[in-house]
């Protein structure tokens, strides 16, 4: 915990969540001072759930941009921290706003994105808060869950053929 750095900490959230509420540019400008690892630095480096919320509502903010934005947060190897946050945290608005910032991801991100964010917790994470009361949350959840299992089968899965076709393939080859 670090205690005397609590008012730069508020102080470095006020500023980035400003940035990352206004326009595309001022987020990849924020981005580009390493704004994104000075985040994860504060929600490891302090044990104040206001201020760990505030970072996930960053990110959040940050993963419903584009596609680089979100590999910013992938580069920061911050997908495992929010998904422990949002299945382990007590605070219920900590898990909110680090499933939030996941499933933002998974439903604005590339393949290979969403791919990635599965394998470090974040299907986890969706299924851990199922049982919220929240629906806005919940319909978030539950679309992010569909986007990634698409996405992840895929590469994986044969083409796919409707039952009447395959029953159309199947008389043919009868006759």
């Amino acid at each position: 915990m670090v205690h005397s750095k609590l008012p730069i900490a508020k102080l470095a959230l006020a500023i980035a969540d400003t940035i990352c509420l206004n326009t595309e540019e001022c987020v990849s400008e924020f981005i580009k001072v390493n704004g994104v690892l000075a985040l994860r630095c504060v929600v490891m480096q302090t044990a104040y759930e206001s201020l760990t919320s505030k970072v996930c509502l960053v990110l959040a903010n940050i993963m419903v941009g584009p596609v680089e934005h979100i590999q910013e947060v992938l580069n920061a190897n911050f997908i495992s921290t929010l998904a422990n946050l949002a299945m382990k945290n007590v605070d219920y608005k900590v898990r909110r706003e680090a499933t939030w910032a996941i499933a933002n991801g998974c439903i604005k991100g590339s393949q290979y994105q969403k791919l990635r964010i599965v394998k470090e917790g974040g299907l986890n994470a969706f299924i851990f808060m199922l049982d919220t009361k929240e629906t806005g949350l919940l319909l978030i959840v539950l679309e992010a869950i569909e986007l990634s299992l698409i996405h992840i089968s895929e590469p994986t899965r044969p083409l796919y053929i409707s039952y009447a076709v395959f029953c159309l393939k199947k008389k043919k080859k009868k006759k």
